[in-house]
């Protein structure tokens, strides 16, 4: 599970991209936009953290093959989904059409960020494999 963790980092950084792409505007000061986007970092790497890295860890031993990568993925995705959802729903003022996108978004993000995040693992464990 250690090695699993050089993969969190692809989430704050994945986090913050999906943030950017779905901002139109800052209509807001400089240090709450900063706040924003450390806070969505944050979260993304709170997320890979305490998420992530156990059930990656399980798929890891359980799954091989060319079947690892979309595990990744759709633990990425439901992730996302599962998350977003509830901070839809407990927002309590939320026009499901752009609520929706948001989710959507989160999702695609996440599981882009669980790829990724498995990427840098595997390569890792390479590049140390070939230094031996």
């Amino acid at each position: 599970m250690r090695n699993l963790l050089a993969g969190v980092v692809a989430w704050p950084v994945v986090g913050v991209a999906v943030l950017l792409l779905s901002v139109r505007e800052w209509d807001m000061a400089v240090a709450s936009v900063v706040g924003v986007i450390g806070g969505t970092a944050a979260a993304y790497a709170g997320c890979g953290l305490v998420v992530w890295v156990p059930v990656g860890a399980w798929i890891s031993r359980r799954i091989a093959g060319v079947a690892r990568p979309a595990a990744f993925a759709a633990l990425g995705v439901l992730i996302g989904t599962v998350l977003t959802l509830v901070l839809v729903l407990l927002s309590g003022n939320a026009s499901w059409p752009g609520s929706l996108g948001v989710v959507g978004l989160n999702a695609a993000g996440a599981g882009l960020a669980s790829v990724l995040g498995w990427a840098i693992v595997v390569a890792r464990g390479r590049r140390s494999r070939i230094r031996r």
